[in-house]
């Protein structure tokens, strides 16, 4: 009886022991974790500071990569976007085909909309897409699952006209969160955006714990949305005397 009894604590004092070096291992890679994502996290930061840095230590075990790049050539995928929020398509240089696509997200679903405007020397080509049913004035675009740089996206419009000579193509999306997808169906864009990447990395022996983070932006000037909504008078806007 007695050598039963030992076997039974004995088998009890080893499940514990298992148990508390397993909870510490987890511990352990939950810690790593942080500190990974935080290190990607500083690494974006000097990225995108006015003197770039790309790669570097934080702490004591932690470091950073960070990939800087710009792409958007051929095609780009951007947002989501709220309703209402523009982006600017760089037309410089450009006299191919240009292929728009959009979809609801990140909630899937919604009908959806775009406002586009070309932008040349002389004036401004406008033109406005959305599904049978979202308001009036608008143009029916295609309307199933067409794929894109990986992705499925619900609305396509190929060829959206614009006047020779433009510089910039504004897209407003319409109807809630969207994300945005264009094309060069023929021709090549100028760069269009620029994508960072950074990579934080935690090694503790021979094992190491990896957190990435993106970060993307456009590479033209945009016009801020916020004036799409303001009204101009033709006159001074700096009230000289009261």
């Amino acid at each position: 009886m007695l050598v039963l009894i030992m076997t039974v604590i004995g088998t009890a004092a080893i499940s514990l022991a298992g148990r508390t070096v397993v909870e510490t291992r987890v511990q352990e890679v939950n810690v790593d974790s942080s500190q990974a994502m935080l290190a990607a996290e500083s690494g974006l930061e000097r990225a995108l500071a006015p003197t770039p840095v790309l790669s570097g230590t934080v702490g004591t075990n932690a470091t950073f990569n960070v990939t800087d790049q710009t792409t958007g050539t051929s095609y780009a995928i951007v947002g989501p976007f709220a309703n209402g929020e523009i982006w600017e398509i760089n037309l410089s240089g450009f006299s191919g085909q240009l292929n728009l696509y959009w979809d609801s997200a990140p909630t899937s679903g919604g009908a959806r909309g775009v406002y586009v405007s070309g932008v040349h020397s002389t004036g401004i080509l406008d033109n406005a897409y959305a599904p049978s049913g979202f308001g009036n004035g608008f143009t029916t675009p295609d309307t199933g699952s067409y794929s894109l740089g990986g992705r499925n996206f619900t609305y396509r419009r190929l060829a959206v006209p614009y006047t020779a000579g433009s510089t910039v193509m504004r897209v407003m999306m319409l109807g809630g969160d969207t994300i945005l997808g264009f094309q060069a169906g023929t021709g090549t864009l100028t760069a269009q955006v620029r994508q960072l990447t950074s990579v934080g990395t935690v090694a503790r022996g021979n094992e190491s714990i990896k957190q990435g983070l993106g970060y993307y932006e456009s590479v033209t000037d945009q016009v801020p949305g916020v004036f799409d909504f303001a009204l101009y008078s033709g006159g001074d806007i700096v009230q000289n005397s009261l």
